[in-house]
This record gives structure tokens, C-alpha cells and sequence, in this order.
């Protein structure tokens, strides 16, 4: 343990101490700020232009100007597909611009934009595309959200399913609308065990229908454009059935007009229990992608669908290994014996969150989990089986801002589009500005950074301008809370079921909790890795010994600090809030 690393507890008091006056100071700013805007407020409106500069944009500007319609039609749309909860009734619809920038945050959150709060060019380009009338977040009748998954929950209690087409198109001959509906149909039963046949008359498990305007289920579609489909979950009733915009030009084989099988697709999804995904590659996306010739369902829906209905025999396609990949590796000893259970033993070369489940590598095989300690079933299986090329054993893996999957093994890494490697790759680690057989990859998807972990030092990478920041490399042991492990095998980022974000570092069969509302790693830790994350028995001897951790201070993000101490700040804050409330008392009575 290197003691230079580490500043003397007199320092920490101190710095602690400034810090805490320094916020305090920028509190107490903040808040006469906004006294002054409350004192002044009547007279800015007066002078106030018709359209609104959404607050932190900086300077006024064309792309930041939000007028009287756009607020409208954004408040429209923001509530109709779930980023805002339905107004008050009672209270009448007056709603502030605070909730529409909310609104907007929400939406770049929820499909991965930067997160600015402004209506811009490439939020309202979104906002503007065709797209289904299903909303993206499902929202209690009180207005507030549900969890969101890739399911909603409501299942089919049984796997022949029959469905009718209650009348056609004009668009299209009946031969071409019943072929594009069993195609898009089997795109999902290739991969569930689910089975479908049409009934010509009779009850049927989805009703299938074309309609424009109002049409008896309170979901009016809007013309051409806009809303080009819906679907009901399963249930009773309207439920699974599937209503198409008659006033869209449907269109088969053809990258005119709006291609019905993949319309189809997307809202057969919902008739069996899929709700709407914020990857923007996915089936299950709201947003209509456009005619794309032998289709095949997107990694995103195959994972999401064979949770919630398990799998079809022989359904996860096997790629093998294509020439040019990374040959085998040498048979097992002979002597050796078997490893009777993968899963509870030896440590893990990578591990991601990727589509937003976790991905486990270990040599050339893979788990998948979508909750804490419950692989899912039917795991480990080979990466060749996923991914095209994808030499065994990778250092590390993490899933970009751009929803690309990026590998690394030695002194090069891949990328892959869904399970799909680009054709440049694998290209040079170096390229990056980062160096070869690096231990872990660490996306810090708020930020646009990547951290990087290769021994005791670590490369902060800049994912919008595509290089390492300056100054850096720097020591793990100088920048990191005192528990971090150097020397690591991977580290990944997951969000507990209270939806808290923690940061987990993994060496061997350890790993360790770093606390990123407070910087520091959580009391308790390290713990065994595959009793609490793998499900696996707990071991005889649990204890474990932190003889081998490095002391290192201070976390990439910025410290929450706690705590209370001497604050000269808050005399002057208390004084100038009851100036401001005598000043604010005497205008109102004047």
C-alpha cells in the first residue's frame, strides 16, 4: 500500500469543509436568482418574445426557439405516448414549459439522444416520423409510470393461436394482404413457440382490421402520416386484436409507400404481450423503419420475446466460426476432469450491460441475466452463436452510445451491429488512442465517457469526439475510491430494483459495490461474485480476504458530499432572503 497516494485526514476535513461552503455559496446564488426573477417577473413578460429559449441552451438561436404550436403539439404528443402523465381535469389544462422541457428530457432519455431539454433538430426529427399509436410508457390510471419492459405482462394461456381477417384493404389484392400477415406472423413464431392459424369465419384470437377515422375503440386514427397502426394486448375482448390507418398507402415488396408486413410485425408484438423498446434498431420500436427485404427479428425483440415465452426449438441461428475468424483452441486435457457446472467456477474474461440485459463471457461461452442472481435458462451458450467473427475469450465488451457492440482482445477490437460485425473489423486497439490487452471497458453513458482499465491505470475516452482526453493515462490508485481493485478482470455498470445506479468491479470470483451517489465503495465488500450474481451455492468458507486491494481516492463523477460543518455562507443567505421577502412584501402591498 503506497501512503503517498492518500491525503492526511486534516486535508480531507478541509477539503470537505471548502467544499461545503462552495456549495453553499452557489445555493444561496441560486436562490436570489430566483427571488429577483420572482420580484421581476411581471416586468420580463411584458418585454417576453412569443417563443421560449429552453433554459441551460445558452444563447438565443433559431434551433432553440420553442413557439405557442410547438409547445402544443409537444404537449399533445408527449402525453399521448406516456413521457407525460395525462393533465388534471380538475384542475383544467394549464400546464407549465418546465413539465414540456421534462417531457423532452424524458423522450431523449427513453431512445438515447443527448439529453439538452431542447427541441431540437434531431428530437423534433423524431417526434415527426410515422410510428405506432401504442404509447412508449404505460402510465397508472393515478399518472404514474410503470416499470417499463420489453413485455407488459399480459401473455397468451396457450400456444395455437387462430386469427381472422375481418375485411381488406383497397391498397392491395387479398392474396398479397394474407401473405404479408402470415409473414409477419411467423417472424415471431420462428422464434417462440408460438403457433397460428387463420379462420376464415368464427371467433378468432386477433381480429384483424383496416379503418380510418373513428372506429369503435376510442383510438381515432389520424390520415395519412402520423399513426399508422395499433394493437391490443392480450385479453378480452379487443384484446390482440390489430387495426391498420386505411387512409396509409400499404404497400408489399416495395420501398414506396408503408410496408405492411413490417406495420404487421410491429403490432402483431403487441397482440402478444410486447410493449414498445427505446432501441431504435428493434422491431418493437414505435417508429416505422421502412421496407427491409428477408427480415429477420432484431436481437432486442428475439431476447424480449423468449423471456417471456421461452424459446423455439433450434431458434438462436448457430454462425459458427466464418473464415478469417480466430481458430479453435486446443482440445481439453484428457486427464482433466470435466467441469460439471460452468457456471460456478472460474472468473469472467468480460462483462456488459448490452440491450439492456447483462452478458457474462467466460472463454468462448456467454450467459445472458435480466435480473440479479437468475441466469437465464438454457446458459452458457457459444458467442458464434450471437456473434459473426467474435475471437474467444475477449478482454472486454461494452454496448456504445450509439447502440454499436464493441469487443476487444488484445491488441484489437470489433464492432457489431446487433449481432451483425461490421465489415472494417477487427481494426487496431492503437487507432483509439488506447493501448493493447486492455482489462476492462466501463461506459458512463450520462457523460458520453468510457473509462478504460488496463493494471493500475485507466484512460477516460471521449465517445463524441472519438479520442482519449487529455491528460490522461492516470492511476487507478490516485482517482478511484480506496477499494477499487486494480488489476481487474472486468468492471460493468446495473441498476438495482430500486432503480439505483452502482458501478461493480470483478477480479477472480470477487467483486466490489462502488456507491456512485457517494463515491465510495459499499461497506461488506468484496463478496463471492457467483453466489450472489450467478445463483450459485454458497461456498463452505465465505470469508474473504481485501489484503489484496490498493488504496485509490476519488470517483470519475463528481462526490456527493455529506455532512455538516461551520458555513460563514449561511449568516448572509439568511439575511438577504429576508431583504427579499420585506422588498417582495412591500411591492405586493404597494
Amino acid at each position: 500500500m503506497d501512503a503517498t497516494h492518500v491525503p492526511n485526514q486534516t486535508q480531507r476535513t478541509w477539503n470537505i469543509q471548502n467544499r461545503r461552503a462552495m456549495n453553499a455559496a452557489w445555493t444561496c446564488v441560486v436562490r436570489l436568482s430566483l427571488g429577483l426573477v420572482l420580484l421581476l417577473g411581471p416586468y420580463i413578460t411584458q418585454a417576453a418574445p412569443t417563443s421560449t429559449l429552453l433554459p441551460g441552451e445558452g444563447d438565443a438561436g433559431p434551433e432553440n426557439l420553442v413557439t405557442p404550436g410547438q409547445l402544443r403539439t409537444g404537449f399533445n404528443y408527449l402525453t399521448k405516448y406516456g413521457f407525460l402523465p395525462k393533465p388534471n381535469p380538475v384542475a383544467g389544462s394549464l400546464r407549465s414549459q418546465a413539465e414540456f422541457y421534462d417531457g423532452i428530457r424524458a423522450f431523449q432519455t427513453f431512445y438515447g439522444l443527448p439529453v439538452t431539454g431542447a427541441l431540437d433538430g434531431r428530437t423534433e426529427a423524431l417526434m415527426a416520423m410515422p410510428r405506432c399509436g401504442l404509447p412508449d410508457i404505460m402510465r397508472d390510471d393515478d399518472g404514474s409510470r410503470k416499470r417499463r419492459y420489453v413485455h407488459t405482462g399480459a401473455t397468451w394461456d396457450h400456444q395455437d393461436l387462430t386469427y381472422r381477417m375481418k375485411n381488406y384493404s383497397p391498397d392491395l389484392t387479398r392474396s398479397e394482404i394474407d401473405e404479408a400477415i402470415a409473414g409477419a406472423l411467423k417472424i415471431w413464431s420462428d422464434v417462440i413457440p408460438l403457433n397460428f392459424e387463420k379462420r376464415e369465419m368464427g371467433p378468432a384470437d386477433i381480429d384483424i382490421s383496416f379503418a380510418r377515422g373513428l372506429h369503435h375503440d376510442d383510438y381515432p386514427f389520424d390520415g395519412p402520416g402520423g399513426t399508422l397502426a395499433h394493437a391490443f394486448f392480450p385479453g378480452d375482448d379487443l384484446g390482440g386484436d390489430a387495426h391498420f390507418d386505411d387512409d396509409e398507402q400499404f404497400t408489399v415488396k416495395s420501398y414506396e409507400g408503408t410496408n405492411l408486413l413490417i406495420v404487421a410485425a410491429h403490432e402483431f408484438g403487441h397482440s402478444l404481450g410486447f410493449g414498445h423498446s427505446s432501441d431504435l434498431t428493434a422491431l418493437m420500436a414505435p417508429f416505422y423503419q421502412g421496407y427491409k427485404p428477408n427480415y429477420v427479428l432484431p436481437y432486442d425483440d428475439h431476447v424480449g420475446a423468449q423471456h417471456l415465452y421461452g424459446a423455439r426449438p433450434g431458434s438462436v441461428p448457430s454462425r459458427g466460426e466464418s473464415p478469417g475468424g480466430e481458430a479453435p483452441g486446443p482440445p481439453a486435457d484428457p486427464t482433466s476432469p470435466p467441469d460439471q457446472n460452468p457456471t460456478c467456477g472460474g472468473s469472467y474474461n468480460a462483462i456488459a450491460k448490452i440491450r439492456g440485459e447483462l452478458m457474462l463471457f467466460k472463454g468462448k461461452t456467454f450467459w445472458r441475466m435480466l435480473e440479479k442472481g437468475h441466469p437465464l435458462e438454457g446458459y452458457p451458450i457459444d458467442t458464434s452463436r450471437f456473434w459473426d467473427q467474435l475471437p474467444v475469450k475477449v478482454d472486454a465488451a461494452y454496448e456504445r452510445i450509439d447502440d454499436k457492440i464493441l469487443f476487444f482482445k488484445g491488441a484489437s477490437y470489433w464492432e457489431y451491429t446487433g449481432t451483425d460485425r461490421d465489415p472494417s473489423f477487427p481494426r487496431p486497439i492503437r487507432e483509439l488512442g488506447l493501448p493493447d490487452d486492455i482489462d476492462a471497458a466501463l461506459p458512463w453513458g450520462e457523460t458520453g465517457k468510457t473509462y478504460f482499465f488496463r493494471g493500475d491505470q485507466y484512460w477516460r475516452y471521449d465517445e463524441m469526439e472519438r479520442q482519449v482526453d487529455t491528460g490522461y493515462p492516470k492511476e487507478v490508485k490516485e482517482k478511484w475510491d480506496a477499494d477499487v481493485p486494480s488489476n481487474m478482470d472486468t468492471a460493468f455498470r446495473f441498476v438495482d430494483e430500486n432503480g439505483l445506479w452502482y458501478t461493480y468491479f470483478v477480479r477472480n470470483k470477487k467483486y466490489w459495490r462502488f456507491d456512485e451517489s457517494r463515491g465510495k465503495v459499499d461497506k461488506g465488500f468484496p463478496r463471492s461474485f457467483d453466489v450472489d450474481w450467478m445463483g450459485c451455492p454458497e461456498p463452505a468458507n465465505n470469508l474473504v480476504s481485501t489484503d489484496e486491494t490498493d488504496i485509490v481516492v476519488e470517483p470519475p463523477k463528481t462526490e456527493k458530499m455529506t455532512g455538516s460543518g461551520a458555513n460563514p455562507t449561511r449568516g448572509f443567505c439568511y439575511k438577504a432572503h429576508i431583504f427579499l421577502l420585506v422588498l417582495l412584501t412591500w411591492m405586493l402591498m404597494g
